[in-house]
């Protein structure tokens, strides 16, 4: 897109006759065929500089058919151009809120000056309590002798470095304690202030450049052992620079989205609205169950139900007594549903089955908490219409709860329960009608069986078994000829991050293998389906840990021109998977030639009897 900015540039400054100008209306025409999408020219503007004469202006304006920006130009409500001077820039705010006011002939109301100071407080604070006063707040003071621009810039770079990642290739340019670039840390170790001073200071350090391999006693000395097996998962590739990479994303490529969700994920944290984890809302959002009971439960759990606990600012409000009890408890969420005996009736009626599991958690929230865990009684994972059920339960004795105080209703249990009977029976009404309803389709099946290759071809197979809590891997390489036959198979263990970078080592494993015996005409197999579309298409992008690794593999298909890479189903890898296992489990790391391993034998024979 520079480049082309670039084309625009010369061609209006320099060249601006009606011949070139068509042959740039030509390029604008190309450039929007290229990702097939249409520029659309009547929402299209053009910006001259001071020096442009106004005949020029409009004959190249009229020849690309497109109007003149001003400098008020906006797009999305953001002015396209910004002035050096933060004052001018904020003006039209100012001349917004001058030409409202102007045209108010009326006093505002207090209640609407006090919206529009809570503006300007969320503006400073954010949601967030307020602890002083936004009128006593300063802003930091700017940099001397920077626009308002760059100090933005700068700004976002803080965010960049905050987060960013180094992506080790020789380690001359990585500093140990100051920068980010174990996988499995989340900041620099720069609080080890013991070690900060020590001599070591680079990544490069810490590397036996003469073997080409991490210097295992030198880490040991100096990290944890998960540290330690975290950083033996990084791949040596000293010809490369050390890189900065984005971890909020798998391919390690800046992202606008993954920043935003990232910020907005530490500021959720840090106002301590819940303990809940993402993977609680994830599959919390996902129930199949009324959106308004969610949403109930949802304010339940934020503690944002408006129980007369939760009223104290009010200043109308001086009763906060429970309005079922008579007995002057205080109404807060625990008592409402859980400890007064009214809410007690109702759930030993309803579900009492459920009610005794309530009886084991101090509070509601206690309760719902376990709900994302597989190990409790029921849970989103099993038991949808459950939660279901607890949920119409609670939001009964919410419903009721309000026609006593604004209807005046007469207390009374069963004017819960009738309702709420009707309302159970109809969830499980709708999961009997479910069940019938549910007819299992056939399953085809298909005889999935080792494809042989062509005569003078080697097929190589390759697979991963990995094991998270040691960031260890077993890999197996498997040669055979096109009549099935054992040629040689390899076992070898690896320190990896995750399982693509598993299967990555797999492949790269066989073809070091075929390049060393000078094999010409390979075919290798993988049953992970994104390694073979990248190795053959170039995306999917992969995880940006396997990325250094895929390109030495990119690297020797190109060299190999006979070589290919085929994704297969896991059935028709099963040799292969049987050995990567064995390879983890026993540490079976060896080669063997012409007679295969007793782990894959049998594998091996029904492979050949198939075909």
């Amino acid at each position: 897109m520079e480049d082309f900015s670039r084309i625009i540039q010369h061609q209006l400054l320099t060249e601006a006759s009606p011949h070139h100008l068509r042959q740039l209306q030509h390029i604008v025409q190309q450039f929007s065929t290229a990702p097939g999408q249409v520029i659309n020219l009547q929402k299209s503007v053009i910006f001259f500089s001071t020096n442009v004469t106004p005949s020029t202006r409009n004959r190249i304006a009229n020849i690309m058919q497109m109007k003149i920006m001003g400098l008020g130009e906006k797009y999305l409500g953001i002015p396209l151009l910004l002035h050096r001077s933060k004052t001018k820039n904020c003006r039209p705010i100012l001349d917004n809120m001058n030409i409202i006011l102007q045209g108010w002939v009326l006093k505002l109301p207090d209640a609407k000056i006090q919206q529009m100071d809570q503006i300007q407080r969320n503006y400073w604070w954010g949601k967030k309590k307020h602890f002083i006063g936004w009128y006593k707040h300063e802003p930091p003071p700017p940099c001397e002798n920077t626009s308002w621009i760059w100090q933005s810039i700068l700004d976002g770079l803080q965010i960049i470095y905050r987060f960013g990642k180094w992506k080790i290739g020789n380690g001359t340019t990585v500093n140990i304690w100051k920068h980010n670039w174990i996988p499995c840390e989340q900041e620099p170790l720069y609080k080890w202030n013991d070690l900060n001073i020590n001599e070591l200071q680079w990544v490069s350090d810490l590397i036996h450049f003469e073997t080409r391999e991490w210097n295992v006693t030198l880490l040991r000395k100096l990290f944890s052992p998960q540290q330690v097996d975290s950083i033996l998962t990084i791949p040596l590739m000293l010809h490369t620079q050390d890189t900065l990479i984005w971890p909020l994303t798998s391919t390690g490529i800046f992202t606008v989205k993954s920043t935003y969700n990232h910020l907005c994920e530490i500021d959720l944290h840090d106002t301590n609205l819940s303990s809940f984890s993402t993977t609680f809302w994830l599959k919390f959002w996902k129930l199949k169950i009324p959106y308004k009971l969610l949403i109930f439960l949802c304010k339940i759990i934020h503690d944002a139900l408006p129980v007369r606990s939760n009223l104290r600012h009010v200043p109308d409000i001086i009763d906060f007594s429970c309005p079922l009890c008579n007995i002057g408890h205080i109404e807060h969420i625990n008592h409402l549903f859980f400890t007064r005996p009214f809410a007690t009736a109702i759930w030993k009626a309803s579900l009492p089955q459920h009610f005794h599991l309530l009886q084991q958690y101090n509070t509601i929230s206690d309760w719902i908490y376990t709900w994302s865990s597989t190990n409790v009684v029921f849970n989103f994972y099993l038991d949808s219409p459950s939660i279901h059920g607890i949920l119409a339960t609670m939001w009964h004795i919410w419903t009721y709860r309000c026609q006593v105080i604004f209807q005046q209703a007469q207390i009374n249990i069963n004017s819960v329960l009738l309702p709420l009977f009707k309302h159970l029976t109809n969830i499980a009404s709708s999961l009997v009608s479910n069940q019938h309803a549910f007819h299992p389709r056939h399953i085809v099946g298909h005889s999935h069986h080792r494809n042989p290759p062509p005569p003078d071809t080697l097929k190589m197979n390759v697979d991963a078994s990995y094991h998270k809590s040691f960031y260890l891997s077993g890999i197996a390489v498997i040669v055979r000829t096109s009549t099935g036959q054992h040629v040689a198979s390899r076992g070898v263990l690896k320190r990896v991050e995750n399982a693509f970078q598993a299967e990555t080592w797999a492949l790269l494993q066989a073809m070091q293998l075929a390049k060393a015996k000078d094999w010409d005409v390979v075919i290798f197999e993988s049953d992970n389906k994104s390694l073979m579309l990248y190795m053959n298409n170039g995306f999917p992008l992969p995880p940006w840990e396997s990325s250094t690794i895929l390109s030495l593999c990119v690297d020797l298909c190109k060299i190999h021109q006979n070589w290919k890479c085929v994704y297969v189903p896991r059935v028709c890898n099963k040799a292969a998977d049987c050995l990567a296992k064995s390879v983890r489990k026993y540490f079976n790391v060896e080669e063997w030639w012409n007679i295969p391993p007793a782990e894959i034998s049998i594998s091996l024979d029904k492979d050949v009897s198939i075909t």
